[in-house]
């Protein structure tokens, strides 16, 4: 077992190629966008230096708030390029995407050539990232507040929508498919787009048709509404969002059972729930009794 490994006698020589230099020019995109509708872009790459580029390499293209890639910036989809590119030789790719969530505005459509890094560049590599000139201007849905918005959703398609509200109040959104068994997510967000990790509030529980999330209590302000579909049996499944202002109410009472002189647990949920709101147990004719302990954990939850 001990002359099982064995070195060849000449050793291999592993040699950098020439380096080649790509760069993107000429980004064409839309002067307007709705966030989940589909957007084509194009672009072309270059191959500026005085040596052939060969092998295959991905161009990504990004959602950008300024000229300049960050990691904030939403990816929009990639393109693969396979083959020889000698000197001042072009491509054109060609790229069809559905629109991130992002708040309304104007942006940039950034690409960057060979995002992999396959090919070496050296400092070519410096100028692989080129910004549109000009800007896109993205817009969301309105929601209004007790009026139901309509749309549909695709599978793995996402759509935001924004809603105002006052201060102070108890906001629920409901999210109501058409098809019983449709599989939706549902998070709100104030003043900016939210995702999965990023979220004032959220849909409990499992992914369904029919989805709620609350904000016990409101920011004076824009809200964001996204919506994500999961339903791949039922493509374009129609959906109706509908925002509410919650009033003072309670919802639902979940109480422990427990013999006399044992302590129980209860919790209230319900909407607008004072800070300094008391809990009582009350039998007419026979008396009050306050918790030993209590605790207004929001406006919607004692």
């Amino acid at each position: 077992e001990t002359n099982n490994e064995r070195a060849s006698s000449q050793p291999l020589l592993i040699e950098l190629p020439p380096p080649c230099d790509l760069m993107v020019q000429g980004i064409l995109a839309p002067d307007a966008a709705r966030v989940g509708e589909p957007v084509s872009l194009e672009w072309t790459v270059i191959n500026q230096s005085d040596q052939a580029a060969r092998g295959r390499w991905s161009d990504t293209a990004y959602l950008s708030a300024d000229a300049t890639w960050d990691r904030s910036d939403r990816p929009l989809g990639r393109v693969e390029f396979s083959g020889e590119l000698t000197t001042g030789q072009t491509y054109t790719a060609h790229l069809e995407a559905n629109l991130p969530p992002a708040v309304p505005g104007a942006y940039r459509i950034l690409v960057r050539t060979d995002i992999f890094n396959q090919v070496y560049e050296e400092v070519g590599d410096a100028n692989n990232t080129t910004a549109s000139a000009e800007t896109v201007a993205v817009s969301v849905d309105e929601l209004l507040l007790g009026v139901p918005l309509g749309m549909t959703l695709d599978t793995g398609q996402e759509r935001l929508c924004q809603l105002t509200v006052p201060a102070g109040k108890t906001l629920r959104v409901t999210l109501q498919a058409s098809h019983p068994d449709a599989a939706q997510e549902l998070f709100l967000r104030y003043g900016a787009a939210p995702t999965s990790v990023l979220y004032d509030a959220a849909y409990q529980g499992a992914l369904a048709a029919v989805q709620q999330a609350v904000v016990p209590t409101t920011q004076s302000g824009t809200y964001f509404v996204l919506v994500r579909g999961h339903s791949e049996p039922f493509p374009d499944t129609p959906l109706e969002l509908l925002a509410e202002l919650v009033p003072l109410s309670i919802q639902n009472v979940h109480t422990d059972v427990a013999g006399d002189a044992k302590h129980v647990s209860t919790r209230i949920e319900g909407a607008q729930f004072d800070p300094s709101a008391i809990v009582k147990l009350v039998r007419p004719g026979q008396g009050e009794y306050e918790p030993v302990v209590w605790e207004v954990s929001d406006a919607t939850q004692i």
